[in-house]
């Protein structure tokens, strides 16, 4: 059985009618997560400058201790230079190149990520020590973020 223009046209008349009648009686209806709380986080808390040679904290330890702290929730470290700078995540102990298990390398030299981020993957809210592989100064940057 063939249909004509007239038919086809008259049945996809009917299909529209019947979509749009669908969308008056059950409109659309936006989607909320329940139970989540999320506040936009504006500016940063804490933004600076450093100029690394040997072991200097750069990030002091953020923790929240019930009314008079703030958490972390997101950092970055970063090294535009050539020269790598050596990340020590290890309390405020030395950053060094031959020890510290939780030494991370930043910088633009090949291999290396530019910028280090603390996020909600890593959490971290202790002190950060930094430290550059070069005899002269390697200029880095932090922001912290705090709530």
């Amino acid at each position: 059985m063939k249909l004509t223009i007239s038919q086809a046209f008259a049945a996809s008349l009917v299909i529209a009618i019947a979509a749009a009648a669908f969308l008056v009686l059950f409109p659309p209806q936006s989607v909320r997560a329940s139970g989540v709380s999320a506040t936009p986080i504006g500016v940063a808390t804490t933004s600076a400058a450093f100029s690394v040679t040997t072991s200097s904290r750069v990030l002091a330890t953020t923790t929240n201790t019930v009314g008079t702290g703030y958490t972390r929730v997101y950092a970055t470290i970063c090294n535009p230079n050539a020269n790598p700078v050596a990340l020590n995540l290890d309390g405020d102990k030395a950053a060094n190149a031959v020890t510290g298990q939780l030494t991370i390398w930043i910088g633009a030299a090949a291999g290396y990520n530019t910028c280090y981020e603390v996020t909600d993957r890593n959490q971290y809210s202790g002190s950060i020590t930094a430290s550059s592989t070069n005899q002269t100064a390697t200029g880095i940057t932090v922001k912290d973020y705090v709530q």
